[in-house]
């Protein structure tokens, strides 16, 4: 029985740790947005295009963080038949428009498809199309620093989240 605890204990560690998003209070929501660009100094900003996006970055939302929870899920007070139109629409397979994001680093915050990325949390999804709008860390600090340069390769190259920049100019 001691050891079966113990597999049990250390698979729940585990599977917390691997899990896609940080474990957190369900009552707090998600990210906001206008919180985040305000700790960041983020004003300048730049269309990045349409991209496929994992879900587990999804971390906010521009206007309704107060209506999902940490997991991205329609809180229980909230009328739902608009997450169950869109997720009748997934089930049929009937297209949706690509989500709005606004990027701040590596998080990313909906603009517009709040209930598109719920419902795609909820089947499971691990990606998500999105048309993104990027705004820039102004702070300068070294970890904003090195952020824009990879930034800028990354737009240039259209080599995406394959290198790490360690040092300035390399």
């Amino acid at each position: 029985m001691g050891i079966t605890f113990l597999k049990s204990t250390l698979a729940n560690i585990l599977n917390k740790k691997g899990s896609a998003r940080k474990p957190q209070d369900e009552k707090e929501g998600i990210k906001s947005f206008k919180e985040n660009q305000k700790v960041q100094k983020a004003v300048d900003r730049r269309y990045l295009g349409y991209r496929e996006i994992p879900l587990r970055q999804i971390v906010g939302s521009v206007g309704r963080y107060r209506d999902f929870d940490s997991q991205f899920r329609l809180k229980k007070d909230l009328p739902s038949e608009r997450l169950e139109r869109v997720k009748e629409a997934f089930r049929s397979g009937k297209g949706l428009p690509p989500v709005e994001l606004y990027r701040i680093k590596d998080e990313y915050y909906v603009l517009d498809g709040n209930h598109r990325v719920a419902a795609a949390n909820e089947f499971g999804w691990t990606k998500i199309e999105a048309n993104i709008i990027e705004y820039m860390p102004s702070k300068k600090t070294l970890d904003n620093i090195l952020y824009r340069e990879k930034a800028d390769y990354e737009l240039k190259t259209g080599l995406y989240d394959l290198i790490e920049v360690t040092e300035v100019g390399q």
